[in-house]
């Protein structure tokens, strides 16, 4: 008896999905894509959050994070000139927001966490980083300037030490 041979069907690209069909299975996708670069480009204009607590200076924003000890910060300047920031090296940048880590002139290696159109401008010293930041107002960023100094001298001038007695 012979045998009954079948002919698999061929498929070519003619047969492929048609535009409509390619277009529905795209749609989630560049949807979650546009929601995921919006998220993104939001959560890089917010504030930055700055604190002086625990002994330590840090700032958060777009997913980055900077913590200097108090007690390793070497200078702190308020700079009125405009930053100084060449090419970025991890970070995100829109327009005059900047965050994250870039090559600043002078200074080399640095985290910021600025509004390039919002002098004056922080800047933390220590052995290990610089970071430079600007809070939402020129006077809040002063203010901070002035607690973080407070904090500075109150270090430096340390605990009275007793004089030896006879």
């Amino acid at each position: 008896m012979e045998r009954e041979t079948r002919k698999r069907p061929r498929y070519s690209s003619r047969e492929s999905f048609t535009p409509g069909q390619i277009a529905m299975l795209l749609m989630p996708t560049l949807g979650a894509l546009v929601a995921l670069g919006g998220v993104i480009v939001v959560s890089g204009v917010l504030p930055v959050k700055i604190s002086i607590e625990d002994g330590d200076f840090s700032v958060v924003g777009a997913g980055y994070r900077a913590r200097v000890p108090i007690v390793e910060i070497t200078d702190l300047s308020l700079d009125h000139s405009g930053l100084r920031v060449g090419r970025k090296l991890n970070g995100f940048n829109l327009g005059s927001v900047l965050r994250g880590r870039f090559h600043c002139k002078d200074v080399g290696e640095c985290q910021v966490f600025a509004d390039r159109d919002t002098p004056p401008f922080l800047i933390v010293r220590s052995e290990k980083s610089v970071v430079m930041v600007n809070a939402e107002s020129p006077a809040e960023t002063r203010q901070l300037y002035r607690d973080l100094k407070s904090r500075l001298d109150a270090r430096d001038s340390g605990p009275a030490v007793p004089a030896e007695q006879p």
